[in-house]
Formats: C-alpha cells, sequence, structure tokens
C-alpha cells in the first residue's frame, strides 16, 4: 500500500503547467522521498513506470519524457507568505538522468525537507493509486485539496486564486471552464468523494444566472461515517501490529534460548548465538527507541556490541 504524505504547503505549489502524467511522476518522487532527509535518491526508470502505471516501452521516449519534465520541475518552488515577508522555497537541489543506467536521481534542497519529513501535523496524505488512477490534470490537483479538507467535507476557494493554482487558460470563457475544468473533476472525483457537489458563490451568496459574478467556488461532500477507520488510523494500527510481533517473537527467542541454559540442552553456545541473545535482550529493552534499534540491529560481532555499549553509556541512557 504505497501512502503519500507531506505538509500541506505542498498543495499551493503551482503544478498547473505539468501534464497529468508529469503529475503522476511528481507525486511518485514525493512518495519516494518521504523520511529520506536531503539523501540523494536513484529511482530506476522501471520503478517509476510502475509506480505511475505508465505504458512507454521506449527508453528514448522515456528519457525526453523525463528530460521535458526536469526542465519545469526544477523551476518549481514553493511560496511561503506571512505578515512580515514572502520566502521562496526551491524544491529539488538536483536532478539527474542516468541515460545508460535507466535510472533518475533525485535531491531534495534543505528548505524543502521540511515538507516530506518527521510530520506530526499540518500533512496530507492519501493512497498513490488512487491518485494515479485520475486522468485530468484539474481532477489531480483538485482531489489533493479535497484530501487536505477531508475533515471538513468543504473546501471554499477564491475563483482566480483557484484559476492560477490550476494555470487554467486565460482564454477560457465560463462555457470552457465549466466543460474543460469543472466537469472532469466533479466527474471523476464524485466516485471517491460521495455526493460532491461544486456551487458557485458571489459576495451575497449563490450565483444567480445572469446577475452575479461569481466570487468563490465550494466544494462539498459527504462526511466518512463516523464508526469508519480513518486511513491514518488505519496505518497507524498495522504499525502497532508490527512492533507487537516483533517484540513478541524477540520473546519467545529470549525465552527458548535461556530454557537451553537452564535445561543444559546447549553445552555451548557460539559467539552468534550469544550475539543473538544479547541483541534480543536490547530490542526488549529499547523497544521505544527507535534510533538506538536501528543501531542493534547492524550489531554483527562482539566489538560491535561494544561499540553500542559504549555509545548507550555516553548518551546517559
Amino acid at each position: 500500500m504505497e501512502i503519500v504524505k507531506y505538509h500541506n504547503n505542498l498543495n499551493n505549489i503551482k503544478l498547473g503547467t505539468l501534464t497529468p502524467k508529469e503529475l503522476d511522476i511528481f507525486i511518485a518522487i514525493v512518495y519516494k522521498m518521504q523520511e529520506m532527509g536531503t539523501r540523494e535518491v536513484t529511482l530506476p526508470f522501471l520503478e517509476l513506470k510502475q509506480l505511475t502505471n505508465a505504458r512507454v516501452r521506449n527508453d528514448d521516449r522515456i528519457i525526453k519524457s523525463v528530460h521535458t519534465m526536469s526542465n519545469k520541475f526544477i523551476a518549481l518552488n514553493s511560496v511561503v507568505e506571512t505578515e512580515d515577508n514572502i520566502r521562496f522555497v526551491l524544491l529539488f537541489e538536483m536532478l539527474d538522468i542516468d541515460k545508460k543506467n535507466k535510472c533518475y536521481t533525485i535531491k531534495i534542497t534543505e528548505t524543502f525537507k521540511y515538507m516530506l519529513n518527521d510530520l506530526q501535523k499540518d500533512f496530507t496524505y492519501y493512497h498513490l493509486k488512487e491518485y494515479i488512477s485520475l486522468t485530468s490534470k484539474y481532477s489531480k490537483m483538485v482531489y489533493k485539496f479535497l484530501r487536505q479538507y477531508r475533515a471538513n467535507s468543504w473546501w471554499k476557494v477564491e475563483l482566480e486564486t483557484f484559476k492560477e493554482i490550476m494555470a487554467v487558460p486565460p482564454s477560457y470563457d465560463t462555457t470552457n471552464f465549466n466543460k474543460k475544468v469543472l466537469a472532469p473533476i466533479e466527474k471523476e472525483l464524485l466516485g471517491i468523494f460521495k455526493n460532491l457537489t461544486i456551487t458557485k458563490l458571489t459576495v451575497g451568496g449563490k450565483v444567480a444566472r445572469g446577475r452575479s459574478k461569481t466570487k468563490w467556488l465550494k466544494f462539498e461532500w459527504d462526511k466518512v461515517a463516523s464508526n469508519r477507520k480513518s486511513l491514518k488510523e488505519n496505518i497507524q494500527a498495522k504499525q502497532d501490529k508490527e512492533v507487537k510481533q516483533a517484540n513478541d517473537k524477540a520473546k519467545k527467542r529470549i525465552q527458548k534460548t535461556e530454557e537451553q541454559y537452564l535445561n543444559k540442552e546447549v553445552v555451548k553456545i557460539s559467539i552468534d548465538d550469544k550475539i543473538k541473545l544479547e541483541k534480543d535482550k536490547l530490542r526488549e529493552k529499547y523497544k521505544d527507541d527507535l534510533e538506538l534499534r536501528a543501531y542493534i540491529n547492524n550489531i554483527k560481532d562482539e566489538t560491535d556490541l561494544e561499540r553500542f555499549n559504549i555509545f548507550v553509556q555516553a548518551k546517559n541512557i
């Protein structure tokens, strides 16, 4: 299950110049860069095609598409505005296309890192496959906002702001806007957001045909029944279950090994067995410390074990 998760500010990045497939690739990159800090991440073309459900087979076409897309990506930025200043945040420090090895290497900037790492609040999350299944670029971009405001079950946005974010062509009159922008959104997202409606609002309320100019758009849909677990709760429950299973296995291994000692079933336990026993005890002791658990998993011999004990003593844990 591929879950995309990022800070809400990422939704405000103007991606309207990207094609639907380029939007898919952008979100697939976001998915792969989650919790990776600013480290370089290499994405093989094959994996990129699998994540985005792309059907392109010719490598030259893939390289050309990624090249064109990268030119657009490198120009992307996030604008964070407060009362005192306007800050432009560049997203990518490096994009590398390896034509020989057929892979794409990405490195995000330090200022972009907060949008994809250590997220505790103000974040959007959804299934990557559900996003990829949408075909209209307007549907894809609106989908992200509706997921952001899922708890409210409504999203209200100024019409001009909406057009700017979506990069709606200035040449579109009301008829084209309704047909080419709003209609695909309503058609595709109605199957995801139950009873979705899009209402045009003016200063005094709903738009009366031929009388008022639209000021806002309001998207409304039915709330998910309260007895259904949210996606976030399901993810947390799955993680808790995996941690419990790992702890239970560790306890059983410790118990079995200690019984072997007491019953003298094993006359001599090898160094590897001792290391394994010590690691299991340490995992149980530090089961709530992710950093130490990662350290413990890399212990291979008595030297590593000694270094770990020194590390713990130094941190006064």
